[in-house]
């Protein structure tokens, strides 16, 4: 199995990215669909069964020691990478926060299965997957999205295409609010680990 850790976008994020890219570009290219939008935090690869409950195991352990903080992202620039052929969406910067995660799933990869990706870290929402020249947006990507659990994802494909199975999911734990309705409304209880 194919697996990765990722930040997947609210149904309201990815609708908004795929209503600006029906504006942006032409309406005959195919785009990756919108239910795969996500945010790669650090690429794992093909593993055994048994290597993945370790990796999970050891993300419980992470999340039991420090839970990471809700991420918040402006995504303002597009760029496309010939090789492997992606054109993506992300932001320009990116909070400290959202690097020490980064760093530790990466951490994590290398202590539980030996490898971790080599590639810098670029939060990127893939959009398009192919080798042709894509042409400029008509209007520039303009979103604040807010991100509020890591996942850990297979990558599988069949006929149709590829599609991501969730199999754990890790909340992040939201930043204090001095705000009446902040500290009255209960916060939504996850399971750590509990896969689909």
């Amino acid at each position: 199995m194919r697996v990765f850790f990722a930040l997947p976008l609210s149904p309201s994020s990815s609708l908004q990215i795929l209503h600006w890219r029906d504006k942006a570009f032409p309406r005959d290219r195919v785009g990756i669909a919108a239910e795969n939008f996500h945010i790669t935090l650090s690429f794992v690869g093909e593993v055994t069964s048994a290597q993945c409950d370790q990796i999970m195991q050891s993300a419980n352990d992470l999340w039991q020691n420090k839970k990471p903080k809700t991420l918040s992202l402006a995504i303002d620039q597009y760029a496309y990478w010939p090789n492997p052929g992606i054109f993506w969406i992300g932001p320009t910067i990116w909070p400290e926060p959202l690097k020490v995660l980064h760093s530790n799933l990466k951490q994590l990869s290398q202590r539980c299965v030996g490898r971790s990706a080599k590639q810098p870290f670029q939060p990127h929402i893939s959009l398009y997957r192919t080798k042709e020249s894509i042409p400029q947006p008509l209007i520039a990507p303009d979103f604040q999205l807010t991100f509020d659990e890591v996942v850990l994802l297979e990558s599988v494909t069949k006929k149709q295409g590829v599609y991501y199975r969730e199999l754990a999911e890790w909340p992040l734990e939201q930043a204090f609010r001095q705000s009446t309705e902040a500290m009255s409304r209960p916060m939504p209880k996850k399971n750590l680990g509990g896969g689909t």
